[in-house]
């Protein structure tokens, strides 16, 4: 029997439905590892943009136009950058930033779309810009002017980045805590309806990690594409945890949200539970797809972004 389990500051979705096409097979993810100093020195200096040589392909005796790549549907006429943080309250302390490229060698018209966690129906501010063939762009959502600040000081929320049919989109994002030197990245999230590679689902797995080397223990970031009304909370999904010796789930429990994006800690969906280690099953409901993600971290050293595996109920 599963157990009702409130997260806190959640909020809805008014979409009257999933408009995200699903993938066929489950697919894990690459790691993306970052940690302490050094973690934050590679982030800073790939902010800086310091100038550097450029040999022209010529110069090396090579044919200077890049080869067609051989599987189109590896990049996404749009991207969901999941959640973000910004404090700001304090200059040095945690942002989020995306960078996105154009993957084509023809220039792209797309848009940033950033909701609130709570106000998903409508964008609270939207970026026209126009890439050119195989330029990136990076944002420091810091710097994005008139987003919604909560009493905490703190910016939450997620983007969308929305390019033509067809278009040939990838990119990143770090969250950076630049007093702590502390930095974690992700790849942004193939949502595009067309693509084979679209990454949300119904299903993932994750392992938590929440003693040894990882003291500060496991965070989910969990975005949902949800058809809910406002103020209302419901169940989004089921989840049973697992111990690493396997067998039987140790817990199972309905979690009920209001929001589409948020964090939630290992050790708050596994309460009253104290264990160190092992996976959960996120099993979301109703026709309910998303994403789950998770930062396993040690305090103020290094952290570690890990995707879930994907798949289908």
């Amino acid at each position: 029997m599963s157990s009702k389990a409130t997260h806190p500051n959640l909020a809805p979705h008014l979409a009257s439905g999933s408009v995200f096409a699903k993938p066929a097979l489950p697919r894990p993810r690459n790691p993306q590892v970052s940690g302490g100093r050094l973690a934050a020195a590679l982030v800073l200096a790939w902010l800086l943009l310091q100038p550097v040589e450029v040999v022209s392909a010529a110069s090396l005796g090579t044919d200077p136009a890049p080869p067609g790549w051989q599987k189109a549907d590896s990049f996404a006429g749009r991207l969901l950058l999941p959640y973000f943080e910004v404090d700001t309250l304090d200059g040095a302390g945690t942002t989020t930033l995306f960078a996105v490229r154009n993957e084509s060698g023809a220039s792209v018209d797309i848009s940033f779309d950033y909701y609130e966690t709570d106000v998903p129906q409508a964008p609270q501010r939207t970026e026209m810009i126009t890439l050119q063939g195989k330029e990136i762009r990076t944002i420091n959502i810091r710097l994005v002017p008139n987003l919604e600040v909560d009493p905490q000081g703190m910016k939450k929320g997620f983007v969308i980045v929305n390019g033509p049919q067809g278009a040939s989109l990838q990119g990143d994002y770090y969250q950076v805590t630049p007093n702590q030197d502390f930095a974690t990245g992700f790849q942004l999230l193939d949502i595009d309806p067309e693509s084979s590679q679209n990454d949300l689902c119904n299903l993932f797995s994750m392992r938590f990690l929440n003693g040894g080397g990882f003291d500060s223990g496991t965070e989910y970031l969990i975005w949902l594409d949800l058809p809910m009304a406002p103020g209302v909370e419901q169940p989004v999904f089921d989840i049973f945890a697992y111990s690493q010796e396997g067998g039987d789930p140790i817990l199972g429990r309905e979690f009920f949200a209001d929001t589409v994006a948020f964090k939630v800690t290992a050790e708050e969906l596994l309460q009253p539970l104290m264990q160190d280690f092992g996976a959960i099953e996120f099993q979301f409901r109703n026709g309910v797809i998303g994403h789950v993600s998770a930062v396993q971290s040690a305090a103020n050293r290094y952290s570690v972004g890990l995707e879930a595996a994907c798949g289908d109920l």
